[in-house]
């Protein structure tokens, strides 16, 4: 959608945010839950205005990274509020925010990349206001930010995602990876880590045992080395 309302006024797109509209509605009033009411169109109206006016997020340095974040936030809920859950759910606050933290981050480390490209169309987004520099510790940061909001809910899963999600944007502040190869290797790391959390909550729906008991019952189960005479 985002794309779709670049070449267009908001008086043309109009009628296709009416539809977008109307079919969250009835999806949400099939669900019988206002809660997923409220998040489809929260998700709707912020697709719409990151590129349309009067907002147009996707021109305003960080507003751009918050607003994906945000949608993908809405994204979040919007399947939690399908399922019967409510939107004020401490647990789906939680959640969708650390999403949408990592979402936020992703793209922050996507406008370096195209710094190039969006400097030469003279649009302002986070890194050809404030910088590469700035934009790569943004990044770092929201992931940051993601793995401090998880703190109370520890998954292996989630640890490593996050470590690199911290790194990656800092290897390439550093210069030790391009700001494009770097975005490349995050999405890889993105897809790679949603695989893995899959396959762990399908062995715990499988067999009772997620991917990560696994791993710590067989870290835990290690033969340790007798300890040295000096030791002793």
């Amino acid at each position: 959608m985002f794309h779709f309302a670049l070449a267009r006024t908001p008086i043309e797109l109009a009628p296709y945010v009416a539809l977008a509209v109307c079919t969250a509605c009835a999806t949400a009033v099939r669900s019988d839950n206002p809660h997923n009411l409220l998040t489809a169109l929260g998700l709707v109206l912020t697709s719409w205005q990151y590129s349309a006016s009067p907002v147009r997020g996707k021109e305003h340095a960080v507003l751009d990274c918050l607003l994906n974040g945000f949608a993908v936030d809405m994204l979040y809920h919007a399947g939690y509020t399908a399922g019967g859950g409510w939107i004020n759910s401490p647990s789906a606050r939680l959640r969708g925010r650390t999403l949408g933290l990592c979402a936020a981050g992703l793209y922050a480390l996507g406008t370096v990349a195209n710094l190039d490209v969006d400097a030469s169309a003279g649009w302002s987004t986070t890194a050809t206001v404030l910088g590469p520099q700035a934009a790569l510790g943004f990044a770092a940061y929201c992931y940051l930010m993601a793995a401090r909001h998880l703190r109370s809910r520890f998954s292996l899963v989630g640890a490593v995602y996050f470590l690199g999600g911290f790194l990656i944007p800092l290897a390439s502040f550093f210069e030790f990876q391009p700001p494009a190869a770097a975005f490349d290797t995050m999405a890889w790391w993105t897809v790679e880590m949603a695989e893995w959390w899959l396959t762990s909550k399908a062995m715990h729906w499988i067999f009772g045992e997620s991917l990560e008991s696994v791993f710590c019952r067989i870290f835990a189960s290690h033969p340790r080395m007798p300890p040295s005479p000096a030791e002793q």
